[in-house]
């Protein structure tokens, strides 16, 4: 009986190491996902405004406050177990 518990204390900690670990790759990879998103975004914006004819200083400018936009927007957005890694 003693064995019995001792497995089910053994499985259910490999478990939870195993799903931390699946939580901690899962968040970083949407992380990632998310900055190559708003890096695309960004950078297409970047080169239309260029093409558009809009100065330089401008260009940064509102291209700066479109990705700080969407990189607020993609934290919000992100469930916030996900970003602390504690289960549902």
């Amino acid at each position: 009986m003693k064995e019995a518990s001792g497995d089910d204390y053994t499985t259910r900690r490999v478990t939870t190491r195993t799903s931390y670990l699946q939580r901690a790759l899962q968040a970083t990879l949407t992380i990632w996902l998310s900055l190559i998103v708003v890096s695309i975004v960004v950078f297409g914006l970047s080169e239309s405004l260029r093409l558009a004819g809009v100065e330089s200083n401008s260009n940064l400018l509102i291209t700066f406050m479109v990705a700080l936009v969407l990189i607020l927007l993609a934290l919000w957005l992100v469930p916030r177990s996900l970003l602390t890694l504690k289960g549902e």
